[in-house]
């Protein structure tokens, strides 16, 4: 699915704005951000440049090279992120097995919307499913931005 990530859309500049990094992609996901909260944990990306100068003092401008990207509420969700939501779940919240089983797993699988859970853990159930970036409206977050972006 390739929906936002034409071979125009990967052409497009994207940027990355941070105070706190000379190089975003060496960025260390497992350490606390800010302005992450709940969002699913990677490399924020925006085709609007004074939208980067929010996040910070240093923007840097990027092409992007993800061809999987998921998308909330439009991805098919496989076996294998079925698994890590179960056990996402069950080691962030206090649900039950039972109760993940029974009524929250069948919601996802239909839905694909993503749990009130952590950054790392929805990027953890984005991963199992073999996707390689999460698209949230034009703004795109990267997972391994080593190899899934381009410094311009």
């Amino acid at each position: 699915m390739k929906i936002a990530l034409s071979l125009s859309a990967q052409a497009q500049v994207y940027y990355h704005g941070s105070d706190t990094l000379s190089d975003p992609t060496t960025y260390d996901f497992s350490k606390p951000n800010a302005n992450r909260g709940t969002n699913v944990a990677g490399m924020y990306l925006t085709p609007r440049e004074y939208e980067a100068k929010s996040f910070g003092k240093h923007v840097h401008r990027f092409t992007i090279n993800t061809s999987k990207p998921f998308l909330n509420r439009r991805s098919k969700i496989s076996p294998a992120m079925q698994r890590k939501f179960v056990s996402v779940m069950l080691d962030e919240t206090r649900y039950k097995k039972d109760w993940i089983l029974e009524h929250l797993l069948p919601e996802f699988i239909e839905t694909s919307k993503l749990p009130d859970i952590s950054g790392l853990g929805k990027r953890d159930i984005i991963l199992s499913g073999g996707f390689d970036s999460f698209l949230d409206g034009d703004h795109i977050a990267v997972f391994n931005p080593k190899q899934d972006v381009n410094p311009l």
